[in-house]
């Protein structure tokens, strides 16, 4: 493995937000980042706050719920900084409005599960067999408290989240022995009740 200041980094939906602050974090330790994120402005936005900090940097536009844009991404990311060592599985949506089960729109839940759930499957497929080649590494995925905590309103949201975490265990279970670690975070912000009135206080 290399040293922490010299590992090469895949960070998606790193364009914004929680995404954005791992990326350049990654740069203030003198990592080469792969930023990836479907607005290619923003992502090169994000490549010069990365090299600022004291890191190398190279955008990596595409939409991770889309399997070409995936592996177009990966393989981007590898071309550019001759492998990987770390994967971070960012990308992420909520719905605009939450609806009880009955009535969530079924096109917006399709969405959520695309890019929650199929990205960070497809990014995680396509960057394991690097990641092997590298002789291992770590897999990082960004998941929610609402993955086990129900927030009326916000189903699939929470459903996505929990299969991330599954996903997370899966390929913690199938490639640990050889030397892929993969790990969960899941941030939440402080509410009184988890329902669709409270979250916004």
């Amino acid at each position: 493995m290399r040293a922490p200041q010299s590992k090469r980094a895949l960070v998606t939906g790193a364009s914004s937000g929680i995404g954005q602050a791992i990326a350049i974090r990654f740069g203030e330790e003198g990592s080469y980042v792969a930023v990836g994120g479907r607005d290619e402005a923003r992502v090169q936005a994000t490549c010069r706050d990365v090299e600022a900090a004291g890191g190398r940097a190279v955008a990596v536009p595409g939409d991770v719920s889309n399997a070409d844009d995936a592996r177009a991404v990966v393989e981007a990311a590898v071309a550019a900084m001759g492998g990987l060592d770390v994967v971070v599985n960012n990308a992420g949506i909520d719905a605009n409005e939450w609806h009880d089960v009955a009535d969530f729109p079924i096109d917006v839940f399709d969405q959520i599960m695309a890019v929650n759930t199929r990205g960070p499957f497809l990014i995680s497929k396509f960057s394991i067999p690097h990641l092997l080649a590298a002789g291992g590494g770590s897999m990082l995925h960004i998941s929610s408290v609402c993955a086990t905590t129900v927030w009326s309103g916000d189903s699939a949201y929470g459903i996505s989240k929990a299969a991330l975490n599954m996903l997370s265990d899966h390929i913690a279970v199938e490639y640990g022995a050889r030397g892929i670690i993969s790990n969960t975070v899941m941030p939440a912000c402080f509410v009184r009740r988890c329902t669709r009135e409270s979250w916004k206080e």
